[in-house]
């Protein structure tokens, strides 16, 4: 099986088929391989994020998954100046069937 090589980052910008294709053609080691820098990857832009939104006066930031009623759940990360309440964070789940799927960090 032929070698592909790729870093994270363009793993990040290809569109599904494209991936589709190009995991075909990888070997299990190669897409673990793969996965791992794209956590990484993911990473270190969370941690930009973070320090972008620490800058701009927030401390705290909510990292909740979404549940829909139908479709892929999915993760948002809302940020607040201070410690949200509980009815804050309800607002912030008010699209999810599931309303405890969340973590509060102090950034």
């Amino acid at each position: 099986m032929g070698e592909i090589k790729m870093n994270a980052e363009q793993f990040s910008k290809m569109s599904e088929e494209e991936l589709e294709q190009a995991f075909s053609k990888m070997s299990k080691e190669e897409i673990t391989k793969a996965m791992i820098e794209q956590q990484e990857f993911n990473k270190h832009d969370v941690e930009e994020q973070d320090k972008v939104q620490k800058a701009k006066g927030t401390n705290f930031k909510v990292i909740a998954w979404i549940h829909p009623n139908s479709g892929d759940d999915y993760q948002v990360d809302i940020y607040y100046a201070s410690k949200p309440t509980e009815q804050d964070i309800q607002h912030a789940l008010k699209k999810s069937c599931v309303k405890e799927d969340y973590q509060v960090v102090e950034l």
